[in-house]
């Protein structure tokens, strides 16, 4: 990177691909999810109203669901790992030395200080008076 601006602009990138990876496991995990959940409830009777709730007399066919629904959730937690440790990677190799750190940290600074000024202007002006009506 020559500038800190292309570093700024390389770091929103990857946080930007982290997040839509982050949707991705997401959306993937609930249609996972609820593949399980349908599996697990079609055995069950269906009731009318008049009659008494039906007891739960399968309880060995909700243990495949349950090990389904960790299986589920065991995917979704290496996806996630992966896609951090890509990130990370991809902000290590952009912020690779000291110097590099540095001058990203002093242009960032230099590029957010006129928002905490203004910022703080607002959060120490004084309320506006009420007047009675």
């Amino acid at each position: 990177m020559t500038n800190a601006f292309e570093q700024f602009a390389a770091l929103a990138s990857a946080n930007q691909t982290l997040l839509l990876k982050f949707a991705e496991i997401s959306q993937a995990a609930i249609q996972r999810q609820a593949e399980i959940a349908s599996r697990g409830l079609a055995p069950l009777p269906a009731q009318d109203a008049e009659e008494k709730p039906a007891a739960f007399s399968n309880f060995a066919g909700f243990s495949t669901v349950f090990q389904d629904a960790e299986q589920n959730r065991q995917a979704s937690l290496a996806a996630t790992q992966e896609a951090v440790a890509e990130w990370q990677t991809r902000v290590g190799q952009l912020l690779a030395g000291p110097d590099v750190q540095k001058q990203f940290a002093e242009a960032l600074q230099a590029w957010s200080k006129p928002l905490a000024a203004e910022t703080e202007g607002k959060a120490s002006a004084p309320a506006p008076e009420k007047t009675a009506a």
